[in-house]
């Protein structure tokens, strides 16, 4: 009955471990891109400044994604 009851923790921990890893990258990409609207909305229509906004957004969307490969 306990090692049934150890396993079962155990599995139970596994999958929200890698639910947790789901979460953060979420979240993540979730910063990334309220970072980009107001990025965006301050370069008031300025293309340039625009075109670094998308740079940078998609910089850090793939800083989440090695972050996300590292917990892993």
């Amino acid at each position: 009955m306990y090692k049934f009851m150890a396993v079962a923790f155990m599995a139970i921990f596994a999958a929200s471990s890698l639910y947790a890893g789901e979460v953060k990258e979420s979240v993540c990409k979730a910063a990334c891109m309220a970072s980009k609207d107001k990025c965006v909305k301050e370069a008031n229509g300025g293309r340039m400044k625009e075109m670094a906004c998308n740079q940078a957004y998609k910089k850090c969307e793939a800083d989440c994604e090695k972050e996300a490969e590292k917990g892993k």
